[in-house]
């Protein structure tokens, strides 16, 4: 074999492992996104069961939705940082695919 044909054959082997790292980054942001949209929907999902519930004083459904939304801003915060951060993996993944 040539040189020209090596360098061919290596070439495509690099591009298929920037895809495949390309690819691992957005399958990971994927799932990240969907995993902290279910964990919202059922923190908001408690708070409005709670809130409608005739069982609780309004004082307890108060602390009870105070402390839910504290934890899902301190949730939302998290997912914030982590998709950040994998975001910047992404796109150099992105640029070094291209």
């Amino acid at each position: 074999m040539d040189k020209g044909t090596i360098r061919k054959k290596d070439n495509i082997k690099s591009l298929e492992m920037a895809h495949t790292i390309r690819e691992f980054h957005h399958k990971s942001l994927w799932e990240e996104e969907k995993h902290f949209t279910w964990l919202i929907s059922l923190l908001l999902t408690a708070q409005i069961i709670l809130y409608m519930s005739n069982d609780l004083c309004n004082q307890n459904k108060f602390y009870f939705i105070l402390i839910l939304s504290i934890t899902g801003n301190l949730i939302c915060c998290m997912a914030f940082r982590i998709l950040r951060r994998e975001g910047y993996y992404f796109h150099k993944a992105l640029s070094k695919f291209v």
